[in-house]
């Protein structure tokens, strides 16, 4: 219900809290989770029922101030960072009614203490939710309201925010300490429950929410025969058989670069938010029929009125979960032979696991960064330096580099008849088969090739990219444009604010890869053919993997537990593993395996 809000309302609300939102710690994030925000839960952990959650738009930078939060109170606790202006400390809170066995008997003195802290910042506070006291009864819970007042709050709700057939009640507000701030309070029908939606609009001193732009291939004109053609026609001599290697590379790429953006230009393209597409006309207007007898009823209070209203209500939601059910029936027989994007498609529907949004604030050296150019430096830095700053926390190991135990315990050279390793010639025909082996699905590097059009015209860029694939081989060297990566941080765990809790993923040049191929082949092959690789290593080796591993071990338990053995294990993740490689060591460690001169200076 509540997605379908955000959809009517094109994702127009910048922060949504909803109290009492029953949840706990089996419900996924994922589960409740709405395209474009962020959500930040706070669960009854004492019983059922109760609980806060906050949507914050993807765009608005914030961060979570749990050091305002009372463990006493049901409550979350935000910081929005506002340009051109001091930051704004919201906070959704739910008090449970006085016959509720979950109401703590001291909540007054705590939610007094948890306001006055957030008042020592100085800082605009604006504080919504349910309090369960009624601000149209005048002695309801007069306590609660003297510490509102005496706190310099204003509540700016005027009318009831619950009314059934024999009831009304003014228990949700809005709470503030800067009353010119706000443009309207206002109180409005949302369908969700028995307690009408409050809200409030903000003055702000910034520009409309803007659409996202971004660049990308137009292929309206794209035709891969004449693309093919005109490539096919091109003079490739002067390029291939310049003295510079690094030179001879760049005009290759300029040339299909030219060729391409005729043919396929970038084009910037606005992303625009839209309804979701089950959400139909018919179904809109059975929603705006809903409404207006909500509305209707509540003001005649007539039992029949209520009564009509309950049957659209009914209605309407039939009508929703019909619309979505036979939407996700039509994508998932369109994808049926497809199980990427069939997969693709039951995890959309049905979360199985949290993919958290990032921060948009981080903390840097003791410091809230909200400036987008100066995060992308921070985990640039960051990022670079990875491996010295892991140098601090892990051990020195002693360096096994010539040598090591086999599977008898004994010592064994790694390379014992001091075998040497030489690149061989690349041929036209291992090439080709590397470019129409390319995913015409994954994104371009930093030069804005797409694989899928080198995929379509992989005989015609097979032919000069041989040649420069055996001049890098045989002179040592990777071109330097292709060593150039897109780094995306991906939040993997902990807190979001900090740095040490992303892990950079790189997008290469569609090129990069198919040079890293040919080099990969003739180092694993030379080492599998040599037999210099140990013995327990699984991963990344042709015609093994760690399914092995799992069933040697399994093995190896099984006979121990036969001769009346007791098997320990010691199971160890490496944080950070692959980035805190030290590249030095690894060159190092390249010449005992006989890799060496021209061989090892191009990797």
């Amino acid at each position: 219900m509540i997605r379908e809000m955000f959809d009517s309302l094109n994702n127009n609300i910048h922060v949504l809290g909803v109290t009492e939102s029953k949840l706990n710690s089996t419900i996924l994030d994922a589960e409740v989770r709405i395209n474009g925000y962020v959500c930040i839960r706070h669960d009854r952990t004492s019983g059922a029922g109760g609980g806060v959650i906050a949507f914050v738009r993807d765009d608005i930078n914030f961060q979570r101030r749990t050091d305002l939060e009372n463990q006493s109170i049901e409550a979350v606790w935000l910081e929005l960072f506002v340009k051109y202006s001091k930051s704004i400390l919201v906070c959704f809170t739910y008090r449970p009614p006085n016959s509720s066995e979950h109401l703590n008997k001291n909540f007054n003195e705590a939610f007094n203490e948890m306001v006055m802290t957030a008042l020592q910042e100085n800082k605009e506070i604006i504080l919504l939710g349910d309090l369960n006291c009624d601000y149209s009864k005048p002695t309801d819970n007069s306590r609660l309201k003297d510490i509102i007042k005496i706190n310099g709050l204003k509540q700016m709700i005027t009318q009831p925010t619950r009314t059934t057939m024999t009831t009304s009640s003014l228990i949700d507000i809005v709470l503030t300490t800067h009353v010119r701030n706000i443009l309207q309070s206002f109180v409005c029908n949302s369908g969700l429950s028995d307690h009408d939606l409050i809200g409030l609009i903000r003055k702000m001193n910034c520009t409309k929410y803007a659409p996202r732009k971004l660049f990308a291939r137009n292929y309206k004109q794209y035709s891969a025969t004449s693309f093919k053609n005109e490539l096919r026609s091109q003079n490739w001599d002067n390029v291939t058989r310049n003295n510079d290697f690094n030179t001879a590379w760049d005009g290759f790429k300029t040339i299909i670069t030219n060729i391409i953006n005729k043919h396929a230009p970038l084009v910037e393209r606005t992303v625009r938010g839209k309804d979701c597409p089950w959400l139909t006309r018919e179904i809109k207007q059975k929603m705006y029929e809903r409404d207006y007898q909500l509305r209707k009823a509540k003001r005649t209070k007539n039992p029949e009125d209520w009564s009509h209203y309950r049957r659209l209500r009914n209605l309407t939601t039939y009508a929703i979960r019909k619309g979505k059910a036979n939407y996700e029936r039509s994508v998932f027989n369109e994808n049926e032979l497809n199980p990427k994007n069939f997969w693709k498609q039951i995890k959309k529907c049905y979360p199985i696991k949290n993919k958290s949004t990032s921060s948009t604030s981080f903390k840097v050296e003791n410091e809230v960064i909200t400036d987008k150019s100066k995060i992308s430096n921070a985990f640039c830095d960051f990022f670079s330096n990875i491996p010295s700053l892991m140098k601090t926390t892990t051990c020195n190991f002693m360096n096994s580099a010539w040598q090591y135990n086999d599977m008898d315990g004994l010592s064994r050279k790694i390379n014992p008849r001091d075998y040497e390793f030489y690149f061989t010639e690349v041929r036209y025909q291992e090439v080709l088969r590397i470019l129409e082996s390319l995913n015409p699905y994954k994104p371009a590097g930093v030069d804005n090739i797409p694989p899928k059009i080198v995929k379509d015209a992989a005989t015609e860029i097979a032919k000069p990219l041989v040649i420069l694939a055996n001049r890098s081989l045989q002179c040592g060297q990777f071109p330097s444009a292709e060593k150039v990566a897109r780094i995306t941080p991906v939040y993997k765990s902990g807190e979001k604010t900090l740095l040490d809790n992303y892990r950079p993923i790189s997008t290469l040049p569609v090129f990069s890869k198919v040079l890293e191929k040919l080099v990969y082949y003739r180092i694993s092959w030379y080492l599998e053919e040599h037999d210099l690789f140990n013995n327990y290593q699984y991963g990344f080796r042709q015609n093994r993997s760690t399914k092995h591993a799992i069933t040697i071990l399994i093995d190896d338990v099984r006979t121990g537990m036969d001769q009346g053995q007791l098997t320990g294990s010691v199971f160890m993740d490496m944080r950070k593993a692959f980035d805190t490689v030290n590249h030095g060591r690894l060159l190092d460690k390249l010449p005992a395996y006989g890799i060496k001169d021209i061989e090892m200076n191009g990797l």
